[in-house]
């Protein structure tokens, strides 16, 4: 899947970067940036991990979609604290064991929900799944950025199920999870966190939403 919607995004950024110039130096600034450190390198590993640590012009350009979707509250997000670093792909057992483990998590509010995951690891659209049966609060940037629109901070949904990428990962994988299939679970290498991405919008999800509050 990987391999697929990483062309995708490829060819989309190569299209819109060759008509606009301004863009392209935008973007070709924000690769800079994030060779330099200049993120919050949890968050960037939750949403593109390279095998070289380093990031070209696509990296960057895919970053930039789902930075700003996180930003203007077009995507919401939950970090739950699992206790473990993840292994490699090839390292079925070791995953699969911690992940099923997984009966109860504290969400982001400290609410427990009841969780079930999986891992199956590289051979099929995602590495496995991450389901909870308990209402569970996810979070949006907006409240932290002035200048955009107010929006409500948080969502409460019932339950849900989300596709599974451990480990490194490719922007275009990641934005064609959220954006096609309302979201994304995330356990980057060197983390101990799993990262719960929502996209409300998205065609085809999952989730249900059971409400929204304000935080």
């Amino acid at each position: 899947m990987s391999n697929v919607f990483q062309r995708s995004l490829q060819d989309l950024a190569d299209r819109r970067l060759s008509d606009d110039p301004k863009l392209l130096s935008d973007i070709w600034r924000l690769k800079i940036q994030l060779n330099q450190g200049r993120f919050d390198r949890a968050w960037v590993d939750a949403l593109v991990q390279t095998y070289s640590d380093r990031y070209d012009v696509y990296d960057a350009y895919g970053f930039a979609l789902l930075w700003s979707a996180l930003l203007t509250g077009n995507v919401y997000h939950a970090v739950l604290e699992i206790g473990y670093e993840c292994g490699s792909d090839r390292d079925l057992s070791r995953n699969s064991a911690i992940l099923s483990s997984l009966t109860h998590l504290a969400g982001s509010d400290g609410r427990h929900v009841r969780c079930q995951a999986e891992f199956w690891g590289g051979l099929s659209d995602s590495d496995g799944f991450f389901k909870w049966f308990d209402p569970m609060k996810l979070q949006s940037h907006v409240s932290h950025v002035a200048s955009t629109p107010c929006r409500n901070d948080a969502l409460l949904l019932a339950r849900g199920e989300l596709p599974l990428e451990v480990g490194l990962t490719s922007v275009g994988t990641s934005y064609a999870h959220i954006f096609s299939e309302g979201g994304l679970a995330r356990w980057p290498y060197g983390s101990t966190r799993l990262y719960l991405f929502y996209a409300p919008a998205a065609p085809d999800t999952a989730i249900r939403e059971e409400g929204a509050s304000s935080a």
